[in-house]
């Protein structure tokens, strides 16, 4: 019988979790090229482990939801949820689904900073 050791079980963990980081970060980089383009792949990859850990406190599940989030903080501040009222508000609407909150925010960004899409 094969058996797998702890480490390799780890190892293999890191590697799926690098591998999906690298994914978000190339799909990020794709969608919004100016707010990527001064950022070396370690800060991105700071910014997307940081979003990835906030997003699901948010009820944000989805993967395209946690990326939204994650081009919110690059756009607005890593602390823009907690520091920006309108943010807030719609993020801490409980009743409402990520996908509603993120429709929300995006609506809200687009009413005012129309440039930001």
């Amino acid at each position: 019988m094969l058996k797998i050791r702890t480490e390799q079980l780890l190892a293999f963990k890191e590697a799926m979790q690098e591998s999906a980081q690298q994914k978000v970060e190339d799909r990020i980089r794709a969608r919004c090229p100016d707010l990527t383009e001064p950022l070396s792949s370690a800060v991105l990859q700071a910014h997307i482990r940081g979003g990835m850990k906030k997003a699901p406190s948010y009820d944000l599940f989805n993967p395209e939801e946690a990326e939204t989030f994650i081009v919110f903080r690059l756009r607005f501040g890593a602390d823009f949820d907690s520091r920006l009222p309108w943010a807030s508000n719609i993020l801490g609407q409980h009743f409402k689904s990520g996908s509603e909150k993120i429709a929300e925010l995006e609506a809200y960004a687009e009413r005012s900073q129309p440039c930001l899409n």
